[in-house]
């Protein structure tokens, strides 16, 4: 897949002048957070937001979305003009005015996080306070943590349905898959993500390294 795009070369500031770079963080989730969705697949009782064990949602899946171009989506934030490159047709002397956030820009991708809570609390989701990458639908049942422009969400098959549908009246999309037990129709039970290969499986969720790294390693060292 080959993509041509204008990227930003932006100068970094040093820490404590004007227009410093601090208010420019966007945070990313743990590791954990991913393997907790797993662990929430497979358990038949949680407890709720009281402290009380309840059932896990018939036809748990788990469902992996990926926002195309997620940057281009995020509205700019601050005043930003960029040079235009010749092929753009302008004389020298004309720049651009950023209306949305521009790859290569100090503060897109905290621009995009900004981005995503506002359509995630549109959706009545809550957001999480120990990481601000993982939100909550407590009328949904669905869990749901987001790594950059990668959405993964465990919750009812149906409901998962909807929330790929409610993200897609926002932005581009492609549903990289929905995962589910075995014996379930209609789902997957393995699928790569985030370089790793993951497995439903009779016994539980398999969670392992992608399997093409080791012929990558083997050409590598010249095995």
């Amino acid at each position: 897949k080959y993509r041509s795009r204008l990227v930003a070369k932006e100068i970094k500031r040093s820490n404590g002048t004007p227009g410093s770079w601090t208010d420019f963080f966007a945070s990313m989730p743990p590791i954990t957070a991913l393997r907790i969705l797993f662990t929430l697949a497979v358990t038949k009782r949680i407890p709720n937001l009281a402290g009380k064990l309840v059932d896990m949602p018939k036809e748990t899946c788990l469902i992996f979305i990926d926002v195309k171009k997620a940057h281009f989506w995020s509205p700019a934030r601050r005043r930003l003009l960029v040079e235009l490159p010749p092929e753009a047709g302008y004389s020298p002397d004309k720049v651009g005015l950023l209306k949305k956030s521009l790859y290569g820009t100090r503060d897109a991708p905290a621009n995009w996080e900004a981005a995503i809570k506002e359509v995630m609390l549109k959706l009545n989701f809550v957001q999480a306070k120990s990481n601000s990458c993982l939100y909550f639908h407590e009328e949904y049942q669905i869990r749901c943590e987001v790594h950059g422009d990668d959405f993964t969400a465990v919750g009812p098959k149906d409901k998962l349905q909807w929330f790929a549908d409610a993200l897609k009246k926002f932005w581009t999309i492609d549903i990289r898959g929905i995962l589910g037990p075995p014996g379930m129709k209609d789902v997957d039970h393995s699928i790569v993500i985030l370089n790793r290969l993951i497995t439903w499986t009779d016994k539980g969720i398999e969670l392992e390294a992608d399997p093409r790294h080791v012929a990558l390693l083997i050409q590598e060292v010249g095995c």
